[in-house]
């Protein structure tokens, strides 16, 4: 099959699955899935435990065989002629939800072909389709050169805590796409600087400084309380 057929029928085949595509993408956003405090069988917390159980579950429901590191990584395959796997890695945690939102940032609203809510782009959305994308070249009948692993990870927003285990007990793919990007894949990121900036007390001026709930989200607003030493007009 040429590369432009088999890209027009995964086009079609999301096109006829794209009702249960939202409600999947609503029945994982519809979870708080943002880093807790660990707690025995869920080592980042409830929420996203929670998640990953909804996403074995809605692999178990398209035919897979879902499986689950130490709750911290899930994952299924699409057999092919060799048993070495290539991968797609997305993942169900989320940034905090901060605050301005119109809409419960937890329960997914459809507004015509919008799909509002955290975690709808970054990263539930992509990471179901990606498991009907699975699906589309099992029931396709198409025999892919490798195994395909479709992994589902937990941590990725504070740390990637989730990888290390999961690659102490599982063979490293051979090459491995990321769908958290808007071009359309991406392997590999520039990295996060994380470091604590000090001054002087600024003569005591400076009270106090907030912005964000999460290092690697852009507040929604910054708060700087200050001294007034003039005189009011």
């Amino acid at each position: 099959m040429k590369e432009t057929e088999l890209l027009q029928k995964a086009r079609e085949f999301l096109r006829e699955n794209r009702e249960a595509i939202v409600a999947d993408i609503g029945a994982l956003v519809d979870i708080p899935s943002v880093q807790g405090s660990p707690a025995p069988g869920a080592p980042f917390g409830e929420g996203p435990r929670r998640a990953l159980d909804r996403a074995l579950e809605i692999a178990a429901r398209m035919g897979f065989e879902p499986h689950s590191h130490e709750n911290c990584m899930g994952w299924f395959d699409l057999p092919g002629e060799r048993e070495a796997h290539i991968a797609t890695i997305a993942h169900l945690d989320v940034v905090p939800a901060g605050e301005g939102w119109t809409f419960e940032p937890f329960r997914m609203e459809r507004r015509g072909d919008w799909l509002i809510g955290r975690g709808t782009d970054d990263d539930k959305g992509p990471l179901v389709y990606c498991m009907y994308l699975a699906k589309f070249f099992r029931e396709s009948g198409i025999k892919l050169r490798y195994t395909l692993r479709t992994l589902m990870g937990c941590n990725e927003e504070t740390g990637m805590g989730d990888v290390g285990p999961y690659l102490a007990a599982q063979p490293q793919p051979l090459f491995c796409l990321s769908s958290d990007a808007l071009f359309p894949v991406c392997n590999g990121e520039k990295g996060l600087f994380q470091g604590e900036f000090v001054s002087p007390k600024l003569e005591g001026n400076v009270v106090d400084i907030q912005a964000g709930e999460a290092s690697n989200m852009i507040p929604e607003r910054a708060v700087c309380l200050v001294k007034f030493r003039g005189r009011l007009p």
